[in-house]
This record gives C-alpha cells, structure tokens and sequence, in this order.
C-alpha cells in the first residue's frame, strides 16, 4: 500500500456567455502543495499562489 497521487483538469463552459473556466485538483506531499494549501486556507489571494502563477503561464502560453 503506497501513496497515491491524483491530477485532474476540467474545463467548464457557460451557457450564458460561452466564458470557459478551469478546474484544477491534484495531490502530491510535496512542499510546493502545502504552501499552496495553507495560502488558499488562510484567505490569501490567487495571485499569491505558486501554483496558480505556473499554471497561469502556461495557459497564457498555449
């Protein structure tokens, strides 16, 4: 029994506007998750994210 780890995107599209969103979950113990939970637990803006300013730029990119 190890430790499994699980990345999952979906792509949501409003029926209003055709505006897209991007669901992103995913796991991994690693330190780059736990600075991320603990800004997202204590109410820090997106904008201060690590990981939601590398996936930013990808998709700004693609």
């Amino acid at each position: 029994m190890g430790i499994h780890y699980y990345n999952s995107a979906t792509v949501f599209e409003s029926r209003e506007d055709s505006t897209k969103y991007l669901a992103i979950r995913g796991s991994e113990p690693a330190a780059n998750d736990v600075v991320s939970d603990l800004l997202r637990a204590t109410g820090w803006p997106s904008n201060f994210n690590p990981q939601f300013l590398a996936l930013k730029s990808q998709i700004e990119n693609v």
